[in-house]
């Protein structure tokens, strides 16, 4: 019985702090906006982690026959391979918006390295 409850509490600590660090509503780390205010309904479109040859073209297309913007957050390292993309991508209209520029996942980030992978992206946009 006791490692039920310990089992049951160990799953609600879980719960709370995936809530508390993933959550839109949670702001904890940092504003989010997970709402707007509009007077119609709305929705956004985003896409990540590329350019990635062919599927981002093949996306943009579909999108820019029906007249549908959407945001693109890009890799920087991606963007080297396809600058041409992603400026066309742009002058179309999209926003284009930073994912980092390796996408790498460390356990322990650093502000500084955060830092140097933001501005490494920016540079390359």
């Amino acid at each position: 019985m006791r490692i039920r409850h310990l089992l049951a509490g160990s799953m609600l600590a879980a719960t709370g702090a995936y809530w508390l660090l993933m959550s839109p509503y949670s702001q904890l780390l940092g504003r989010f906006p997970y709402r707007v205010g509009a007077t119609r309904k709305l929705v956004a479109l985003t896409f990540d982690d590329g350019p990635n040859e062919p599927f981002t073209s093949q996306i943009v297309d579909f999108l820019n026959e029906r007249g549908i913007k959407a945001t693109f957050f890009q890799v920087g390292r991606c963007v080297e391979r396809y600058p041409g993309l992603t400026a066309k991508m742009a002058a179309d209209g999209h926003v284009i918006g930073v994912h980092g520029y390796s996408h790498e996942f460390h356990n322990c980030l650093t502000r500084r390295s955060i830092r140097a992978e933001m501005a490494k992206s920016r540079a390359v946009l």
